[in-house]
C-alpha cells in the first residue's frame, strides 16, 4: 500500500492534492491518503481514494505518532509514505521514517529532509543544489528524482497539434485552488480594462477551495464576456478549448505546456517564484514577475503588468506559436508513471 500525506484548503490551494492524485492514478497497488482536515479527505474521496483525517496539529510530533500507528496497523508489510507539504519538517520525516520508507515532494530546495527519496520535478532542479544543501546541513543525500522527466501531468493534457489561431478568442485565467487573497479577481479586473482584449472571452477557473467564489460570480454575471467555472471535473478539456492563458505559478504551468497553450505567468507567493522566473528566463512564456512583498500583495502593479502582457500575447501570432512549441517540448506526460514505477520497484 502507498500512503500519501497531503492537504488542500483555501490557504494552500489544491495543488499538493492534485499532483499526488496524478501519481496515485499510476500506482497499481492500493493508495490511502492521510490528511489534516475533513475537507482534504473529502476531496480525495470524491476522486475514488480513501482519505483519513488525522485530527492533530499538522506535522506536529502528535501527528507523527498517529501516522506511525496507522502505518503499523494498516500495512505492517511496509512500503512507501509519500509526503507533499510545505509544512513538512525534518523532525517529522525522521519520526515517521521509523515505520517505513519516506519520499518527499519538494519545490524549494531549502530543507534537507532525512528521507529515502526526494522528488523535485521542476525543470530547473539540479543535483548539485541538493548536494550542497545536504552537505551544509550534515545530512545524507537521499535518492533523487529531479527534473522534467518526473513532471506529474496527466496525459489528458497532451496535445501534439494545437491550433494556434491568428486572432485568439478564449483566454483562460486561473490562480490555483485556493487564492485566499482573491488575487485572481484583481487580475481579471485588470484584464477587463485592457482595450486590446475587448473581443476576448475570459474563462475563469475558481478552485475547489476558493473562499471568494461569490464575489467572482457577481463579477462574471455583470460582464458578458466572462464565463466562471467551479470545481472543474475535466480541466484538460477546458484548457484545450482556450487560445491563451494567464496563470499563477504552479502545476498549471506544466499542464498548459503539455497542451500547447501559450500563457502569461505570475507569482503571488514565494513557492511560485522560481518556476515563474524560469519560464521567463528560458523564453518559454511571458513572465509578469513576482507581486508579493513581505505580507502584502502588489495588486495594482499586477493588474497593469499582467493585462499588458496578455494583450501583447493576444496580439502576437508568432509569439504564441513559439511558446506553444516550446511548452510541448518540456512535458511528455510520463512523469507520474515514472514516479509510480520507482515507488513500486521495491
Amino acid at each position: 500500500m502507498l500512503f500519501i500525506r497531503a492537504d488542500g484548503n483555501a490557504r494552500i490551494g489544491a495543488g499538493h492534492l492534485m499532483r499526488c492524485l496524478t501519481i496515485a492514478k499510476q500506482v497499481k497497488t492500493e493508495v490511502r491518503f492521510l490528511c489534516a482536515d475533513g475537507d482534504s479527505a473529502a476531496f480525495v474521496e470524491k476522486k475514488g481514494y480513501r482519505g483519513t483525517v488525522l485530527g492533530e496539529l499538522p506535522f506536529s510530533a502528535a501527528e507523527a505518532e498517529k501516522v506511525k500507528e496507522l502505518l503499523k496497523g494498516e500495512d505492517p508489510a511496509g512500503g512507501w509514505l509519500l509526503i507533499d507539504s510545505y509544512a513538512n519538517t525534518p523532525d517529522y520525516v525522521r519520526s515517521v521514517r521509523q515505520e517505513r520508507k519516506v519520499a518527499c515532494l519538494d519545490d524549494m530546495c531549502g530543507t534537507a529532509y532525512p528521507a529515502d527519496l526526494l522528488i523535485n520535478y521542476n525543470a530547473f532542479a539540479v543535483r548539485e543544489n541538493y548536494e550542497k544543501l545536504y552537505g551544509e546541513r550534515g545530512e545524507s543525500l537521499p535518492g533523487l528524482l529531479l527534473g522534467r522527466e518526473y513532471i506529474p501531468v496527466r496525459r489528458d493534457f497532451l496535445n501534439k497539434a494545437p491550433q494556434i489561431k491568428k486572432t485568439p478568442e478564449r483566454l483562460l485565467l486561473t490562480t490555483g485552488g485556493g487564492d485566499k487573497e482573491n488575487f485572481g479577481e484583481s487580475i481579471l479586473r485588470g484584464l477587463l480594462r485592457e482595450p486590446a482584449l475587448n473581443s476576448v472571452e475570459f474563462h475563469v477557473v475558481s478552485g475547489a477551495f476558493h473562499p471568494y467564489y461569490d464575489s467572482l460570480r457577481k463579477l462574471a454575471e455583470a460582464e458578458k464576456n466572462v464565463v466562471l467555472y467551479r470545481n472543474v471535473e475535466d480541466m484538460a478539456a477546458l484548457v484545450k478549448t482556450c487560445d491563451l492563458a494567464v496563470t499563477a505559478g504552479g502545476s498549471t504551468i506544466y499542464e498548459l505546456c503539455a497542451a500547447g497553450v501559450p500563457f502569461v505567468c505570475f507569482s503571488y507567493a514565494e513557492n511560485q517564484d522560481a518556476l515563474v522566473r524560469f519560464m521567463g528566463e528560458e523564453n518559454m512564456a511571458l513572465s509578469a514577475g513576482c507581486f508579493h512583498s513581505g505580507n502584502s500583495l502588489e495588486t495594482e502593479r499586477a493588474q497593469v503588468k499582467v493585462a499588458a502582457l496578455a494583450a501583447r500575447l493576444a496580439g502576437s501570432y508568432e509569439e504564441r506559436k513559439i511558446y506553444s512549441k516550446k511548452g510541448r517540448g518540456l512535458v511528455d506526460g510520463q512523469g507520474a508513471k515514472r514516479v509510480a514505477a520507482y515507488l513500486e520497484s521495491d
